[in-house]
């Protein structure tokens, strides 16, 4: 599902600030969604109200997509494809101008498929709960065609698209988000988080003679949740009465 960001996301609901960033934990049932609030805080909507918020969001990000094709066929933009940097490597033996550079082709931004945030556990006794638990992480990542130098694409990645590859997220042992799990079900606290993703090639070699590798990058953006520092973007129960738990968002399964 393609969006902006989260500030956007928090204007569209009408969630922009209205409570202090500090919130007690509580209690949430099988179907809220957990939002996060640009102070810190963060505000609960039913899984409903949170699809037709999708369903809307992705009508802008059509809406935009028309837009940007108009303003790049009209030449009022840098088309996708350009270039954004190189590093020079003399090639003295192929009497040459040796270059890597990174060629973005894709922009794109969507909240992702299920990062899990907790164990599963199973209500198969009566009721259960579960709470966000420690030790669960998420990394700014990117993949490179194997032909790639990855020391020098690193560097050009880095400062070229100000994204910081080593930086990581984990969760940390709170209260704040404790889901009840109904009776007969299996259930997890999982995060979708908002991701911006980067298509294109690391072009090297000679200039008049490059090869092209594709890569794949995935940020995040930072987002404090009552205290806890982790992704922006939603957080809810993913229940099934089945276990492996599908996923909700994605595919795959939670063990």
């Amino acid at each position: 599902m393609l969006f902006t960001n989260s500030a956007a996301v928090l204007a569209l609901v009408g969630l922009a600030a209205a409570a202090p960033a500090k919130q007690e934990p509580r209690m949430l049932s099988h179907d809220d969604v957990v939002l996060p609030r640009a102070d810190g805080g963060y505000d609960v909507m039913k899984d409903w109200q949170w699809t037709d918020i999708e369903r809307r969001m992705e009508k802008q990000a059509r809406e935009r997509a028309e837009e940007e094709k108009r303003r790049v066929l009209a030449g009022e933009t840098i088309p996708a494809g350009a270039r954004i940097r190189s590093e020079a490597q003399p090639d003295l033996e192929r009497r040459c101008d040796k270059t890597t550079e990174v060629q973005v082709l894709t922009d794109t931004q969507f909240t992702n498929w299920d990062v899990a945030m907790s164990p599963v556990i199973g209500a198969t006794g009566g009721q259960a709960t579960v709470a966000v638990s420690k030790g669960y992480s998420i990394t700014n990542g990117i993949t490179v065609g194997a032909g790639a130098d990855w020391t020098i694409a690193k560097d050009v990645f880095s400062a070229s698209l100000k994204i910081d590859y080593s930086h990581s997220w984990t969760t940390s042992d709170t209260q704040t988000f404790t889901y009840f799990i109904t009776p007969g079900q299996y259930g997890l606290v999982v995060s979708n988080p908002y991701t911006r993703r980067l298509t294109g090639n690391v072009v090297t070699g000679c200039t008049d003679d490059p090869s092209y590798d594709p890569y794949t990058s995935d940020s995040y953006e930072d987002q404090n949740y009552s205290g806890m520092s982790w992704v922006a973007g939603p957080i809810r129960l993913c229940n099934s009465t089945t276990y492996p738990v599908p996923f909700c968002v994605g595919t795959g399964t939670h063990n």
